[in-house]
Parts: structure tokens; C-alpha cells; sequence
């Protein structure tokens, strides 16, 4: 079933419930750009989600309904998760495993009203920051050709640029930490971009064969067109 539901005023948080004998195995959450905020796979008789004032679009297996709206002082429950919750900050969301967990208006914001203290706060950023150089680790260093030189193989061209783009990572590692160090704001801290770039000697060999092709079969053309003006000029004479 889909349904819309509202969250009024100044609340934040939405309570449903189980209504009959479907058991829901799944409750989607969308904002009405269909984006999707929440996603549970709980079973449970009872379901509860935060977000800003708004319209919203409830998808579920199930069927429920809206039992109450509230205000909550969210910050308090989330600090004894805080740790595991990763910064999607383009959305303005936090997640848990991936999945949509709390959406507000000012991500940053919210995070330094959660946690004021900026040795703990750099601690969780420095956790976050770590997350996303893992993701970047694995994009950079995905090729195979990469691995193939990592290994001990490859020309000493590639062994040469292999080396250098490990020394730039782990230079903008060094440069990411000790940017947060000296942050001294949320906001300083959250603005921190990390510049990775990334290796495939794959995809640039494939050019070079494109471009070779392009240009033989470019040749080979011209030398046809050649063909036929001089057969033509024989017929005419």
C-alpha cells in the first residue's frame, strides 16, 4: 500500500501501527521528490520516523496507520548511536549500514548540537573520514592492470606511476587529518573534501588502440577515395 502522511507544526517525529493481520515485512519512507529518507525491514507492530515538517509518501506490504505526531528531542537518543551512523551530507541525512535513518534541514548543524564536545566530534568525523578513504582506496586501486603492477608486474613506467599514486594518497590522508585537527568548528570539519584521483591503465591503453584504429581506418578511406578519382579520370580519358 501507498499513502501520504503529514508531519505538522513543529514536530518531527511520526508513530504508525500495525493495523490487522498482514504483517509488514518492509516500510519505505519517500519525501515527495521521491527520495527515500527511511527504509526498516522490522516486522514490528509499531513504527516510528523523523524528519522535518512535511509531506511524505509511505510505502509497506503491510497496511498501517497513523496513530500520533510528537516533538522529540532527538539528540539525546541518537548519541548512543551516533558512532556508527555515516554523514550523507549532499541529502542532509544520516544512515546506519546504508540504510536512511534521520533526515534534517542542516546536517552539520544538527551533528555539532549532537556532539559539543570537539574531541569526541572530531574522533566520529575522523571515523567518517576514514570510511569514505576506504571507499576511495578501493575505487583508485580497482583496476586490474593496478593490482597486476601492485603485484611485482608491469612496465617500469607503470611501477613508476603506481608508486606516485600511492605516495599522493596517503600525503591526502596526512592532509585530511590534519585538516580536522585544526578545524575548530562542525562546519570546518564537514568542509573538508578529500581529492583522490584514480588509476586504469586499462581504459588508457584502450584509447591509445582507439585512436590508432580511428586513424587507420581514417587512412584507409582516403586511399579509397584516391582509388576511385584516379579510375575515374582513366574512364573519362
Amino acid at each position: 500500500m501507498k499513502k501520504i502522511i503529514e508531519i505538522s507544526g513543529d514536530n518531527n517525529t511520526v508513530t504508525l501501527e500495525q493495523e490487522g493481520n498482514i504483517q509488514a515485512t518492509y516500510i519505505k519512507v519517500y519525501n515527495l521528490k521521491k527520495r527515500l529518507i527511511r527504509h526498516s525491514r522490522s516486522s514490528g507492530n509499531r513504527f516510528q520516523f523523523t524528519a522535518s515538517p512535511g509531506k511524505y509518501i509511505l510505502e509497506t506490504d503491510g497496511k498501517l496507520k497513523l496513530v500520533e505526531e510528537s516533538k522529540k528531542d532527538l539528540s539525546q537518543p541518537l548519541k548512543e548511536i551516533y558512532k556508527h551512523l555515516e554523514i550523507d551530507e549532499p541529502n542532509n541525512m544520516l544512515r546506519l549500514k546504508g540504510i536512511p535513518f534521520y533526515q534534517t534541514d542542516d546536517v552539520k548543524t544538527f551533528i555539532g548540537r549532537m556532539v559539543k564536545d570537539k574531541k569526541e566530534l572530531q574522533g566520529y568525523l575522523e571515523a567518517h573520514q576514514e570510511r569514505d578513504i576506504e571507499k576511495a582506496r578501493k575505487k583508485i586501486f580497482s583496476d586490474s592492470r593496478v593490482l597486476e603492477v601492485m603485484a611485482g608486474g608491469g612496465t617500469a613506467e607503470e611501477k613508476t606511476t603506481v608508486k606516485k599514486e600511492l605516495e599522493s594518497f596517503n600525503k591526502e590522508k596526512l592532509r585530511i587529518s590534519n585538516e580536522l585537527k585544526k578545524a575548530k568548528t562542525t562546519t570546518e570539519m564537514l568542509n573538508i573534501t578529500p581529492k583522490f584521483t584514480k588509476l586504469a591503465f586499462n581504459k588508457t591503453e584502450g584509447i591509445k588502440k582507439s585512436a590508432q584504429v580511428t586513424k587507420k581506418t581514417t587512412r584507409t578511406a582516403a586511399a579509397k577515395k584516391t582509388s576511385r578519382t584516379t579510375a575515374r579520370r582513366k574512364k573519362s580519358e
